[in-house]
């Protein structure tokens, strides 16, 4: 799992850095303000972040779920605070925990592996139906077409759309990336941007010096947050 950590205790927040990479999870960053956090979590799409309550600066965790909340990322809170307020706030955003400090790596893995197993409870759109391990079902302009995922390069994020861009035709569905993506075999699809996404074995070429995906005539950008994950999943001979 892709994770941000947002802690105004260094300590704490190196802590949990170093217990999470032993459970094999990546740490794309750590903030200790809102204020910071707000466009690096916005433009890096984690998978989870783990958050303090209690932070540094004008908005507290509460107000950086609250904003947040578009996203749809799950948030593990944490805090020092046993309070119920705390608890019932958190309970009306893209809550996936809450662990009261003090705790320990045992405590973390548990909420990890809840938050990682959690069901996805997002309803799809009417024009995007899934027969089969294999394909779906996709609604344009009153045509139903069967789309295999085998055949489809990559997807593209464009506000609340997403366009899945296939060999010789493209559809627009009103659906976020993240919410098509839990719905999609992850063996197949990786995200490489946080708009875009591609079929993985579409892939042609990897061009980590100008952060490119080669895919046909097709040159999307690799973001570098994603350039490790997406390079894991091949064995490189060097």
């Amino acid at each position: 799992m892709r994770i941000w950590i947002v802690e105004d205790n260094l300590s704490f927040a190196l802590d949990l850095e170093m217990f999470a990479e032993e459970l094999g999870h990546e740490i794309l960053g750590i903030s200790s303000k809102g204020e910071d956090a707000l466009p690096a979590i916005t433009d890096q799409l984690p998978d989870l972040i783990i958050m303090d309550i209690n932070l540094e600066g004008e908005m507290n965790g509460l107000d950086l779920a609250q904003k947040l909340e578009h996203t749809e990322i799950p948030i593990l809170f944490i805090t020092v605070h046993d309070r119920p307020d705390y608890f019932q706030k958190a309970r009306k955003t893209n809550w996936a925990g809450y662990l009261v400090k003090p705790f320990d790596k045992l405590s973390l893995q548990a909420a990890l592996e809840i938050a990682l197993r959690a069901p996805k409870t997002e309803h799809l759109p009417e024009e995007l139906s899934f027969l089969s391990n294999e394909c779906i079902l996709i609604k344009s302009q009153g045509i139903y077409f069967k789309v295999q995922f085998c055949d489809i390069d990559f997807i593209q994020s464009e506000g609340n759309y997403c366009m899945i861009h296939t060999n010789g035709k493209k559809f627009a569905i009103k659906i976020s990336l993240r919410q098509l993506l839990d719905n999609l075999p992850q063996s197949q699809f990786v995200q490489i941007q946080k708009s875009y996404a591609v079929q993985q074995k579409r892939i042609e070429a990897i061009d980590a010096a100008e952060n490119l995906v080669l895919i046909g005539a097709h040159r999307l950008p690799l973001g570098k947050g994603y350039r490790d994950s997406l390079l894991a999943r091949f064995r490189v001979l060097k």
